[in-house]
């Protein structure tokens, strides 16, 4: 016998608004200017954003970028962060991969990182025009790769920019040779083993002649063991 009360779903509400998502990347050509996340019009709600970075200075200095939102036009934004870690609830350049509810870090390894954050329970409202930034490092001046995908609520669906595909390749890191087995730690705490074994097929597709790839293929097999897939 079934318990409880059944209850009918919610009809639609004008209220809810309408989702929409806009992917945007800056290449490290375009120093001297900021990577944007998200600019539109009408009335809505801004709801967070996930942001690739590779940089290509040899430091962590890209995640001194602070970011700011400015809301309906005004002259100056009235959001001004103090560093894009800082933003995404990680200072001093983050510790290891970690995931909560709302904010986390999906990726860490020199120099290159994935990051996201929602504003579920603290939306950034707007009425009439909305524009998020982040800066390139301090003054505009780090060379680097930005990829974002803002999330956001309009009042009416607005069509967002057509990109290509072509366009959404990943970005070379001269550095994956020496940070592919932190990028492995921080995949296994996260436990994702899949993530895991693709980022080792990556690698040696790019570099399929190196001393150590038998060690890697033992490493998958390994991941692959743990989840259960090794063929009897």
């Amino acid at each position: 016998m079934e318990c409880g009360v059944r209850e009918a779903p919610l009809p639609p509400s004008e209220s809810w608004g309408y989702f929409h998502a806009v992917w945007n990347r800056t290449v490290p050509g375009q120093v001297g200017s900021p990577h944007p996340v998200l600019s539109t019009s009408g009335r809505g709600k801004f709801v967070g954003c996930l942001l690739a970075v590779t940089g290509l200075d040899q430091s962590w200095w890209i995640l001194e970028s602070d970011e700011t939102m400015t809301i309906d036009g005004a002259k100056e934004p009235q959001w001004k962060g103090t560093g894009l870690e800082d933003y995404f609830n990680g200072g001093w350049y983050y510790q290891n991969a970690h995931t909560q509810p709302l904010h986390g870090l999906l990726f860490k390894a020199p120099f290159r990182t994935v990051q996201y954050r929602f504003h579920f329970m603290d939306p950034v409202q707007f009425g009439k025009s909305f524009r998020m930034e982040f800066e390139r490092g301090p003054g505009q001046r780090s060379k680097g790769w930005m990829e974002s995908v803002g999330y956001y609520y309009l009042e009416e669906p607005v069509a967002v920019a057509a990109v290509s595909t072509e366009d959404r390749s990943m970005p070379e890191d001269p550095q994956a040779g020496r940070t592919l087995m932190q990028e492995l730690h921080n995949l296994e705490r996260l436990g994702d083993g899949r993530a895991a074994m693709d980022a080792i097929d990556t690698y040696l597709q790019r570099n399929p002649v190196v001393p150590f790839a038998d060690v890697l293929h033992l490493r998958k097999w390994a991941y692959r063991e743990h989840q259960g897939h090794v063929d009897q």
